[in-house]
């Protein structure tokens, strides 16, 4: 009986836990925003730049006068050829806290990059942070016959002003 009554509560106890509180000062808000530029090129390929930004938290850091949160956001730049087929990638990721309306600062910021077509290699890759911004810097260059004939310099940022808004 006394076994009954325990999975009973904590039964009750897992469904409140795990239920969000309709009395919560500040739900999480996912949302989604992608804006993206693609730069048409001479020889038919094209380079497609996205920022994507998502608010992820809130902070208990509420006071009368602003709210404080943590805004995150990514750039993806991509090379595809001519006929669309991906041949590099680079990602900066940035990680922002926020407080509304006073401040924002560039708390976290990495890279990631990936090669999809073997003639091209990465080098002189980083992500920096200063203030309200993540910088991102990279070389893609493309070699035929052990001769670069393309090359393309990533030098890109990712900021937020104090209202959480990413540019």
């Amino acid at each position: 009986m006394k076994k009954r009554i325990f999975s009973i509560l904590l039964t009750f106890l897992l469904v409140f836990a795990l239920t969000p509180s309709a009395f919560a000062a500040n739900d999480i808000e996912l949302d989604n925003k992608n804006t993206t530029e693609i730069i048409y090129l001479d020889n038919g390929s094209y380079i497609t730049i996205t920022l994507i930004t998502q608010d992820i938290s809130p902070l208990s850091l509420e006071s009368t006068n602003s709210t404080s949160f943590i805004k995150t956001g990514n750039k993806v730049v991509t090379c595809n050829d001519k006929n669309g087929n991906l041949e590099w990638e680079y990602t900066l990721f940035a990680e922002f806290s926020v407080v509304e309306g006073v401040s924002a600062t560039c708390t976290s910021a990495t890279y990631t990059h990936a090669i999809y077509n073997n003639d091209w290699s990465f080098s002189n890759g980083n992500a920096t942070k200063s203030g309200n911004t993540a910088y991102g810097t990279g070389t893609f260059k493309e070699k035929f016959l052990f001769v670069t004939i393309h090359t393309a310099n990533i030098d890109i940022s990712i900021s937020c002003d104090v209202y959480g808004n990413l540019s």
